[in-house]
């Protein structure tokens, strides 16, 4: 069995003021903001660039109960923690935007670390941890995959058994790649990124986000964050995995120039 993390629930007072914080000055991307009416209320999620755990759901309150967590979900003891690859960039910068550190930046056994106040009272941890850059690349072993983008700059390690890859022919797939598109879909646990500042993310929908390397354009990933798994391109791997193509999705959107000639499953959607 295996399990993940999908999202963190951060209760605050308004969507808009929080994207302003989270996104315009610490600099998270937003994943989602969508409304859901049978709810009234938005669905927004934001999450650290280039991270591939979870990301934070922004919780607006809608009692008075809710509204006395705001700020003290975690009675006064750091909530969050950020880390980061470069500690000193993340500090000057956000001390630049305002952010209030209640803690210099401290060097631990552990790492280097700093605690700041979001706008609301969260205390959130500032930390580059010792030995290097945050989700670094595990040291190979049996069954490793690692692969990259085309000009080096974007690198992953996989750790697990590849599931059988699809190829997709829908219109953003299409685009994406210039003919269809073959993923496989890696648990997030088992897959670490180096050169994450190098990856350029694109919303292509409300729930997908794709991922190219910013220097060569590379197509790497197809990530929806609400998943516990993200898409790699099988054309990125280093090495021929082994691992045979099981299915064609989304056939009813396929280009009229390519037909297909196997005997593979084909899915309409």
């Amino acid at each position: 069995m295996k399990q993940s993390l999908a999202l963190v629930s951060l209760v605050v007072p308004d969507y808009d003021e929080a994207i302003a914080f989270y996104v315009g000055v610490l600099g998270f991307r937003l994943v989602e903001d969508t409304y859901r009416p049978e709810q009234d209320k938005r669905w927004v999620v934001v999450a650290p660039p280039g991270s591939p755990g979870p990301g934070l759901l922004l919780a607006r309150a809608t009692n008075a109960e809710q509204a006395t967590r705001i700020g003290n979900q975690a009675g006064g003891r750091v909530f969050l923690f950020l880390q980061t690859d470069d500690f000193d960039r993340d500090f000057r910068r956000y001390t630049e935007r305002g952010v209030e550190f209640v803690r210099p930046p401290k060097q631990e056994d552990y790492g280097k670390v700093a605690v700041f106040r979001d706008p609301w009272g969260n205390l959130w941890d500032l930390l580059q941890p010792s030995g290097g850059v945050a989700h670094a690349t595990p040291a190979p072993g049996p069954g490793t995959l690692t692969g990259a983008c085309l000009c080096g700059r974007v690198r992953f390690t996989v750790t697990a058994a590849l599931p059988g890859p699809d190829a997709c022919h829908c219109v953003q797939c299409r685009r994406q790649s210039g003919h269809y598109f073959v993923s496989t879909n890696v648990p997030r646990s088992a897959i670490a990124i180096d050169g994450l500042d190098g990856v350029t993310w694109f919303q292509s929908s409300a729930k997908v986000r794709r991922g190219f390397c910013a220097t060569c354009g590379s197509a790497l990933f197809w990530d929806p964050p609400a998943k516990d798994w993200i898409g790699v391109a099988m054309g990125a791997f280093d090495a021929p995995t082994g691992t045979r193509l099981e299915m064609h999705i989304h056939v009813a959107e396929k280009g009229d120039y390519y037909e297909i000639t196997d005997d593979l499953p084909q899915h309409p959607h």
